[in-house]
């Protein structure tokens, strides 16, 4: 019994993947690709529309739009490092990736999600995107506490920078597949 290579799918096919000898498929070929391997990319406007709903709860609540404070953001889970590990408010290493610090930060965050989130979404496929996502925006809120614990933070970075990792690590991993 010859062991499986697992870079290989069921019907024996090598998705994103190119050897030295083969150049990058043209960029019709590879959005076709794409959306073959996912066909419908909707975890990222989901991201971007809870984010943005977030936020404008809390400016309807009365929050600034543009400089809220730190009671506020804390009010509506931003992370804060004694409450988080002394105060055992572990979900604020979640909510704090939705909450943000003002509409420039919010729209910011949006857009870059909103750049690099459907084509990573496509690549890794719906629930691996969103668990990338996810995982990201919590180890990046649980770094932000360790690193300044007094500090109150929020916003998508991590997550987004998640995201962009994972892109790196597929044109690592994949060689040529990007055209």
């Amino acid at each position: 019994i010859e062991p499986q290579d697992p870079t290989r799918s069921r019907n024996g096919t090598v998705p994103f993947r190119s050897d030295e000898r083969r150049s990058p498929p043209p960029p019709e070929t590879f959005q076709q690709m794409l959306k073959a391997a996912t066909p419908v990319a909707w975890v990222t406007p989901a991201l971007i529309a809870v984010n943005v709903l977030v936020f404008g709860a809390m400016v309807a609540s009365g929050v600034s739009a543009t400089a809220p404070t730190a009671g506020e953001l804390f009010q509506w889970g931003a992370d804060y490092g004694p409450a988080t590990v002394m105060g055992r408010q572990w979900w604020r290493l979640l909510s704090s990736a939705f909450v943000h610090i003002g509409f420039v930060h919010l729209a910011l965050n949006m857009y870059v999600l909103a750049g690099a989130g459907p084509l990573a979404e496509r690549i890794y496929g719906n629930l691996p995107f969103l668990v990338v996502y996810l995982f990201a925006a919590l180890a990046g809120s649980l770094v932000s506490t360790l690193w300044s614990p007094l500090v109150v933070s929020a916003g998508a970075s991590g997550a987004i920078f998640g995201v962009y990792g994972a892109l790196l690590s597929f044109s690592l991993i994949a060689g040529g597949a990007f055209p």
